[in-house]
Order: C-alpha cells, then sequence, then structure tokens
C-alpha cells in the first residue's frame, strides 16, 4: 500500500485506520503524488490512499488506473474525484480495502 503522508491521514483524524491498514499488508510505503499510482498501474502495489488531494491532482491517473483494471473512489467509496480523498486499488481487493478502512460500528 501507498499513503502520501502520516501527516494528512492525521489531519483527515483517519489515523487508526491508517495504522489498522498497515497492520494487515505485507509492506506500506509513503511515495505519494502521481507515482504511487503508476506502481500501481503496472501492479507493482495493491493500494494507493490519499487526503487533501483536488480533482487537478488525480484526474489524469483516474483513466490509467481504470484501464489497468484498477479502481478509484474517494476515501468513502464514493465514485468521484471531489471529495479531496481518493482510494485507489488493483480492483479485486478495492471492496476489501473499504471494510478495512469503515469497520462496521457496534
Amino acid at each position: 500500500m501507498s499513503f502520501q503522508s502520516i501527516t494528512q491521514w492525521v489531519e483527515a483524524g483517519k489515523q487508526e485506520e491508517l495504522l489498522a491498514l498497515a497492520a494487515r499488508t505485507w509492506r506500506d510505503r509513503a511515495y505519494g503524488d502521481v507515482y504511487s499510482y503508476m506502481l500501481l498501474a503496472e501492479g507493482r502495489i495493491e493500494m494507493v490512499a490519499e487526503f487533501g488531494v483536488k480533482e487537478y491532482d488525480i484526474a489524469a491517473v483516474v483513466p490509467i488506473v481504470e484501464e489497468a483494471g484498477g479502481r478509484m473512489t474517494s476515501f468513502d467509496g464514493d465514485e468521484t474525484i471531489a471529495a479531496r480523498s481518493t482510494l485507489a486499488s488493483n480492483g479485486v481487493l478495492h471492496d476489501d480495502f473499504l471494510r478495512l478502512l469503515h469497520p462496521a460500528s457496534p
């Protein structure tokens, strides 16, 4: 998995989710920007998640990720690039990542 920085997850109030996800992955890295999406499209990583992104930050990578078989949503799973967050995956694991990041409330 790749995330742009711990600071942005903390600012979004999602540091616990980041730690829980990192504990369930083989390896985590903070590449950030477009490079992480290219690694995803190449099949070198399975997930990218970012906060504080604008439409112009990610609009060009959406078709690249999707044409490579991946999926992109907001952190909450909405099919939009306007949510100021993104969760991109290899497509196969997308729903699993959403479930890990949004555990059911008791």
